[in-house]
């Protein structure tokens, strides 16, 4: 989704029909949250047939529906945040807040609580992993943000994007 909605959106951007990829954006992040639940949905209905057919002892049975039964959530979190980064804010040629979005959530929120959680508060394997499948809404707040106030919204496909002032194009 995030790799072919960027694609679509960057060819209309390139075209400088900004007000258009903002409607095909906006779109784009709809059909995103439909797939979301649909992804989250499928999880939650193939966890039986998964489980019924997994060879795992019975410790491992139940970390995997617990696993599962949280991915039923994740799917959506993580189905926004990589289309607006990964594909709408590349598009339009902001790749950098991504990359500092990205790593900030990582170093700054994850890898702390995950590492508080599981070495220090010494709590279930289940709730460290719980706790890190929350860092893709902990980013919500500022993709968001990002993404409404249009500032992603760059055409990058310019002739003159190296241009100096002034300096001549010489096409052969």
């Amino acid at each position: 989704m995030a790799s072919a909605g960027g694609i679509l959106l960057g060819n209309v951007i390139g075209e400088n029909k900004m007000e258009e990829a903002c409607k095909d954006a906006k779109e784009l992040l709809r059909l995103t949250v439909l797939t979301g639940a649909l992804g989250g949905l499928i999880v939650l209905a193939t966890t039986p047939f998964v489980l019924k057919y997994a060879d795992l002892s019975v410790r491992a049975m139940h970390y995997l529906k617990h696993m599962l039964l949280i991915n039923t959530y994740y799917v959506m979190g993580a189905a926004v945040n990589t289309t607006l980064i990964a594909g709408v804010f590349r598009a339009g040629g902001d790749s950098r807040f991504g990359f500092i979005c990205d790593t900030v959530t990582m170093w700054c929120y994850a890898v702390p609580l995950g590492f508080l959680a599981a070495f220090v508060l010494k709590l279930p394997v289940l709730a460290v992993y719980f706790l890190l499948c929350t860092d893709e809404f902990v980013k919500w707040p500022w993709v968001l943000k990002r993404y409404r106030s249009g500032k992603w919204l760059n055409n990058i496909t310019r002739d003159d994007l190296f241009r100096e002032k002034g300096e001549e194009v010489i096409l052969h």
